[in-house]
Order: C-alpha cells, then sequence, then structure tokens
C-alpha cells in the first residue's frame, strides 16, 4: 500500500508537469476510486496524442464508465477517440471501433456507411492478429447474406464480400480460435459464407471446436452422440425422451462474437518506461 501511495504520489507531480505517460498511469490507479477523475486524466493524456489513453478512454464512453452514460453523444466523442487511436495503429482501437460502430449502423437509427467502416476496422485488426476481429469480420458478412447469396441483396456488402466470411473464421481457427472453429463448422454444415456445403469438415471442425473448449460445440457433439446411441439401441427405455434444444438451433453462428475488448476498469495497460527509445505508444 505504502508502494502505491508514494506511486501514485510521483505520478501525481508528473502530471502536473505535463507527462502524459504519469497522466495516463494516474488515471488507471484512480479509477477504481474515482472513475470520474479517471476520464479527465485519461482525457489530457488522449489529447496529448497518448493511443493507449485514446483507446481507454474510447472504450470508457462507448460503455458509459464514470457515469458518462453511453449517451449518443458519449458514443459519438468515444468514436472520435478510438480513430484517433486506430490511426496511430492500435490494434484493439480498431476491434472496438469496429464493435461501436456495428452497433450504430445495426441499430435501427445507423447508417449502412456505419457498417462498412466496422468492415474496414475489423480488417485492419485482424490483419494485425487479433482473433476476435475475424470473428467479428466473418459474422458481419455472413450476417447480411439473404436469399441466393447473389448480388447487392442488402445493398451493403457484395455478393464477393460475403463469400469472405469463410476466409476470416479459417483465418482465426488456424490461429486457435475456439468460436472461430465453431463458426466455420456452422458454414460447411449449411455451405455459406463461401464455404461448400460439407457435411464431414463440418463435424470435424465442430470436434476441433469442442476440445478448445467451445460450450455450443460441446453440446452439439453430445447431442450427436445421444442421437447416435438412440438410432442403435431402439429399446433403450430412454429413446422417447428428446434431448433438450435441438443442435441445429445451437449451430446458428455466434451473435455479438466476441466481447468488447477485455474489461478495462483496473486493468488498463500502464504505459511502458520510458529510457533511451519510445516503448509502445
Amino acid at each position: 500500500q505504502g508502494d502505491l501511495a508514494e506511486a501514485k504520489s510521483k505520478f501525481e507531480r508528473a502530471t502536473a508537469k505535463g507527462h502524459p505517460k504519469a497522466t495516463h498511469n494516474l488515471a488507471v490507479l484512480v479509477e477504481g476510486e474515482d472513475p470520474a477523475q479517471a476520464l479527465e486524466l485519461f482525457r489530457a493524456a488522449a489529447k496529448k496524442g497518448m493511443s493507449e489513453a485514446q483507446y481507454v478512454l474510447g472504450v470508457h464512453l462507448a460503455r458509459g464508465f464514470g457515469g458518462s452514460g453511453g449517451t449518443p453523444d458519449g458514443k459519438a466523442e468515444a468514436v472520435l477517440h478510438l480513430e484517433r487511436a486506430a490511426k496511430q495503429g492500435h490494434v484493439k482501437a480498431n476491434f472496438e471501433l469496429g464493435v461501436l460502430l456495428e452497433a450504430i449502423g445495426g441499430g435501427g437509427g445507423g447508417a449502412a456507411g456505419d457498417l462498412r467502416r466496422a468492415r474496414d476496422h475489423y480488417r485492419s485488426a485482424a490483419e494485425a492478429g487479433d482473433n476476435r476481429a475475424c470473428v467479428n469480420l466473418g459474422r458481419l458478412l455472413e450476417k447480411s447474406q439473404h436469399g441466393d447469396g447473389e448480388g447487392e441483396s442488402d445493398g451493403i456488402f457484395s455478393a464477393a464480400e460475403r463469400r469472405e466470411a469463410c476466409k476470416w473464421y479459417r483465418l482465426a481457427s488456424e490461429r486457435g480460435d475456439g468460436l472461430a472453429s465453431f463458426n466455420l463448422a456452422h458454414l460447411y454444415a449449411l455451405g455459406l459464407g463461401g464455404a461448400p456445403r460439407d457435411p464431414g469438415k463440418s463435424l470435424a471442425l465442430l470436434e476441433l471446436s469442442a476440445a478448445r473448449g467451445h460450450p455450443k460445440a460441446c453440446f452439439n457433439l453430445a447431442l450427436k452422440k445421444l442421437r447416435g446411441r438412440t438410432k442403435r439401441a431402439p429399446g433403450n427405455a430412454n429413446a422417447g425422451h428428446a434431448a433438450a434444444g435441438g443442435g441445429e438451433v445451437a449451430m446458428s453462428p455466434a451473435s455479438g462474437a466476441h466481447a468488447p475488448a477485455d474489461g478495462l476498469t483496473g486493468a488498463a495497460a500502464a504505459a511502458g518506461g520510458e529510457g533511451g527509445s519510445e516503448g509502445s505508444r
């Protein structure tokens, strides 16, 4: 506790002299006890161009942290700060901006332009290695597909883009993401999103997703095992009792794929130490 108090005191002294990293780190220290003060400190660091502060401030404003209420004005300011961080190459900011713009564009009052911007920011984060962005981009493209998937059926994404859903799920699945494997299994089961219908491949992906701990994949595989057992043993006393929640329903791709980035309260990354060279900005 004494070390924490001393660190806080030193950050306060550096903050008073306009040091952006100290301002950011002081905000991290006080956000649990004084959210309103933390927001102002994050704002001060963000104004000095610190991408991590811009990112944290944007996420907090989007979620209504510190009494900001997640209002339209708060979300507009959140977009502003996240865009500034994204322009500096902040991967998580690109992901969170995608989440926020998708919510605005898909909320009834949003424009198709918001969804296109969400696509672009998801893609930037996905290409930088963020599996959550791969999954959300795949889901955004997949859910826009209507009818036979030909032409501009939803007026937002082209048929060629919608067929890229498979590509983005596969990329995250190859990086070890269980949710991506689950969603990819769904595409192969139904022949959607650029994937050919292939029940065998769908089952293999479902098993891979279950091995990675995805609960819906485990649930669906359990149902398949039960169905196979009752078919082999029609005289089984339990055969007449249907297992709850048919597997085909559970196979729908996960909506809201990955939750918006790690809950930031108390977990915002402290800025790297300074020496001769600058660390992450």
